[in-house]
């Protein structure tokens, strides 16, 4: 256990976990579910469980689409908060219910996961109150540009990240996040992200790799899923592609791997069952596109999980990738006319040297891509004082 910055540096990490996929239908997301566990599991690992609490407010969709009400209950080191689940009262039942709890918590460094108007009116209570607390923010993702997101959804995460400025710290994917909303450089660490149990689970290495390729994440524009397989058959690609995953491009996807020999379509699966796939193919795809989103808002988090994989990793020139790695990944045209090529390349690689550009790769992402690092920077930089 490392010890702690302070010793007045008690912890509470407030999430959007759901204890259920079930009650949190639409709004349930898999990503930031692995990502916010993995930092509690990362806090508890460093700074002890007596140390360390955790406050969720569950992600759902309002009803009558959703839970009227949810009961407070606590699950392991998880107190997940009762809500009325209601529109737009949702957001001030959640604001004074976080606002009570930690009133009542001795923690002194409150860690938050993503812009939520009811965390940022909470940070903003306590310091106008005097309350000697410590506040950090981790934005992972903004919903602002595309129309993958409602208009409610974009007003509401644009006037939370006005706010974001107050925070003690400030932990953003990009630059360019702290750049738009005005946040003051000295108060912010850039991360764009780290491996979760899925990563680690994915790096033991094996003896040899089946000559396949794996696209597991949604199934949608902006991940570049029906448009990678479009290229895979208008290519003439002989290597089998297996395509996971579920979403709007599903329907397309599953009537072209219908009629190719070298496409499949597995739809969901559960997680072990994808990582049995991926730790064996010789090939792992990882796609984005700024189709919907602003990808300096948004960074592919399942990236950091594929790079642990044994094989090599396949992907487009997007946004933000770490200048560390992009030497031992297999970069393809944004509109994938070099598909074919760079598959040949790589195969010719494996053959002469075994892919030992993937280890230096997988190596790099552990060392410099970890929830840990992120966390004790966190600490460190909040206790300095």
């Amino acid at each position: 256990m490392t010890n702690m910055p302070s010793s007045a540096a008690k912890i509470v990490f407030v999430t959007r976990l759901s204890e259920s996929k079930i009650s949190s239908g639409l709004a349930y997301s898999a990503a930031a579910q692995q990502v916010q566990k993995k930092i509690l599991e990362e806090l508890i690992v460093q700074y002890g469980s007596d140390n360390v609490e955790c406050i969720s407010v569950r992600p759902a969709q309002a009803w009558p689409k959703g839970i009227f009400y949810f009961s407070e209950v606590k699950i392991g080191p998880i107190l997940y908060t009762h809500a009325m689940n209601l529109p737009i009262f949702r957001g001030l039942f959640s604001f004074f219910v976080l606002f009570t709890l930690l009133l009542k918590n001795t923690r002194k460094i409150q860690i938050f996961y993503n812009a939520y108007l009811s965390d940022v009116f909470v940070v903003l209570l306590q310091k106008l109150l005097g309350i000697d607390t410590k506040s950090c923010i981790i934005i992972q993702d903004i919903r602002l540009d595309g129309q993958n997101f409602t208009f409610r959804a974009r007003i509401h995460d644009y006037l939370a990240m006005r706010f974001a400025k107050y925070f003690d710290l400030c932990v953003p994917i990009s630059q360019q996040i702290v750049n738009d909303f005005g946040l003051d450089k000295e108060r912010c660490i850039i991360f764009k992200g780290g491996i979760t149990d899925i990563g680690e689970n994915l790096l033991p290495s094996l003896n040899s790799l089946e000559r396949i390729a794996v696209f597991a994440g949604a199934l949608e524009p902006y991940n570049g899923s029906l448009n990678l397989v479009n290229q895979w058959i208008q290519q003439g690609i002989e290597f089998p592609l297996h395509i996971f995953g579920k979403g709007s491009e599903e329907i397309a996807i599953r009537s072209l791997a219908g009629i190719s020999e070298c496409v499949f379509f597995h739809g969901f699966e559960p997680e072990n069952e994808i990582i049995k796939w991926q730790k064996v193919a010789l090939v792992n795809v990882c796609l984005r596109f700024g189709i919907g989103l602003n990808q300096k808002y948004f960074f592919p988090s399942k990236f950091f999980n594929i790079a642990c994989a044994p094989g090599y990793v396949l992907v487009n020139n997007f946004f933000g990738i770490p200048e560390q790695v992009v030497n031992y990944l297999v970069v393809v045209d944004d509109n994938l006319s070099s598909l074919k090529s760079c598959l040949n390349e790589l195969i010719e690689d494996y053959e002469s040297t075994n892919g030992v550009r993937n280890d230096i790769r997988r190596k790099l992402i552990v060392e410099q891509f970890t929830w840990k690092s992120c966390v004790n920077a966190i600490a460190s930089h909040l206790c300095k004082e």
